[in-house]
């Protein structure tokens, strides 16, 4: 057996990931509520690891972070906490966009759905609906249903970027317009070219 098939089968993706990243995700994990002794604590952070790499190969724009954040509903002691961000594409009228999103993990994770935010950059606006409140956080049945396994954050982040196709979540402050209708500039770089059905 050689030694990608080692470090393919010690992270489990069905594409090798890199080694370092599941290295790092054990570092970040252990320095939140994921970490500690507890045998139960111990079980999910296999399967939130798993979850997480299979969103990062799918979503290569996310980087991991911790940050300190209070879980809304929760206590009001703010916590470190494992985070993806960083941008999605959403197809909104024919054009591609990338929106800045950060996915808060519940401890429990994957058995408790995440707390997801729109993070508009200096220059946008959030435009808060039915899916976006005015300060970024995001509400979906997905997330209000959540129930693992069956629920997942490559799942999650797929209706994100239906959902933001339908109702764009974010618009330019200096023309009050939505991203889609500002043409003189495109807000959001595409990384990749992708095509819109």
């Amino acid at each position: 057996m050689s030694a990608a098939e080692v470090k393919k089968k010690a992270c489990g993706c069905e594409e090798p990931c890199p080694y370092s990243l599941y290295q790092m995700l054990n570092k970040c994990l252990s320095r939140t509520d994921f970490g500690g002794d507890n045998p139960r604590k111990i079980r999910y952070i296999e399967l939130a690891k798993q979850d997480i790499v299979d969103a990062l190969n799918q979503f290569r724009d996310l980087v991991p972070d911790l940050e300190k954040f209070k879980f809304p509903d929760k206590d009001n002691e703010q916590r470190i906490t494992f985070k993806l961000k960083g941008t999605i594409p959403m197809c909104y009228r024919e054009t591609v966009y990338n929106i800045l999103i950060s996915i808060y993990l519940s401890p429990m994770h994957p058995y408790h759905s995440p707390v997801c935010y729109v993070n508009p950059t200096e220059d946008m606006v959030i435009r808060s609906n039915e899916n976006v409140s005015e300060d970024g956080r995001v509400y979906l049945p997905y997330l209000h249903e959540w129930r693992y396994p069956g629920y997942d954050l490559t799942g999650l982040i797929q209706i994100l970027a239906m959902i933001f196709g339908e109702k764009c979540p974010v618009f330019s402050k200096k023309s009050g317009k939505t991203a889609s209708q500002s043409t003189s500039v495109n807000p959001w770089p595409t990384p990749t070219p992708m095509v819109c059905l």
